[in-house]
């Protein structure tokens, strides 16, 4: 089968944008993007900041991080992803969220 110029030049062009396409997909998923999770832990009742509480990424274990003076929390570079936080506290029984 016999093309002219301008067809091999646009089926060029098409190989390459599919190949660039198949490329940034490609990349997308070997993408390690990560989340912060934040939040505050506080007695139920009194609504008083629980200072030290200790939450961790649940399958995660090394990721994790203590409650500040005001009960705020912050944990960074976890997986994106649905994640599910145990919240330990002394005193407390320990809560899965």
């Amino acid at each position: 089968m016999k093309y002219s110029i301008l067809q091999r030049n646009l089926l060029a062009a098409l190989f390459t944008l599919a190949a660039m396409l198949c490329a940034v997909a490609l990349s997308a998923q070997n993408n390690n993007a990560t989340q912060t999770i934040r939040g505050s832990i506080v007695d139920q009742e009194s609504k008083q900041p629980l200072i030290g509480a200790t939450v961790v990424v649940v399958g995660l274990e090394a990721k994790g991080a203590a409650s500040d003076a005001n009960g705020e929390f912050k944990i960074e570079k976890v997986p994106v992803g649905r994640r599910t936080l145990k919240v330990s506290y002394i005193g407390y029984e320990p809560l899965v969220v």
